[in-house]
């Protein structure tokens, strides 16, 4: 992609990508809106170094056409309205350059690099709010057994007074309570 995107600039973010045949488990975990992490990390492996787009489509894998030849396949009508409402993007042909196959190792190895500098950061953030986690946690149980200390330190304070005042021959109920 970013081979062809390097030879017409004028494309900007103005284009849409299909990531297709994809297996249904992780067609599903891209979908769900209830891992997006999962389609954050996924999207942004594949636009590393490119402008972002917003038009990104996943579709998943076909088992009926696997391996076929010469089918006829039925775009779903919610696709075909997907593409349908792509931005449409006009190239003046004299602002096209020729693709530079040469550099495709090249930049395939700078990606490479790049997306494995991203898992180890990934991993590092990942330790790093699972420490924070931990830490809230032992915070929130020790304010818990703080707080549960002093409410039973205000019980036996006010079974205490209760208790003196019955010896004094007064009402030993509260006039107001403190929970």
């Amino acid at each position: 992609m970013k081979l062809v995107h390097n030879t017409a600039h004028s494309i900007g973010n103005a284009y849409s990508i299909i990531v297709n045949k994809i297996p249904k488990p992780t067609f599903d975990k891209l979908t769900n809106t209830r891992d997006e992490q999962y389609s954050k990390q996924f999207t942004t492996s594949l636009l590393l170094d490119m402008p972002p787009t917003e038009h990104i489509r996943f579709l998943p894998k076909v088992e009926a056409l696997e391996d076929m030849d010469n089918v006829v396949f039925s775009v779903p009508d919610d696709v075909m309205k997907w593409i349908e409402e792509a931005p449409l993007v006009n190239i003046a042909t004299g602002s096209v350059s020729k693709i530079e196959t040469d550099k495709y190792d090249a930049i395939l190895d700078t990606l490479s690099q790049k997306l494995d500098e991203m898992k180890r950061d990934n991993v590092a953030l990942h330790e790093a709010m699972e420490a924070q986690r931990k830490q809230y946690e032992q915070q929130l149980e020790a304010s818990r057994k703080v707080q549960d200390q002093l409410q039973k330190d205000n019980q036996e304070a006010m079974r205490r007074m209760q208790e003196a005042m019955s010896h004094q021959g007064r009402d030993p109920r509260p006039v107001c309570t403190v929970q």
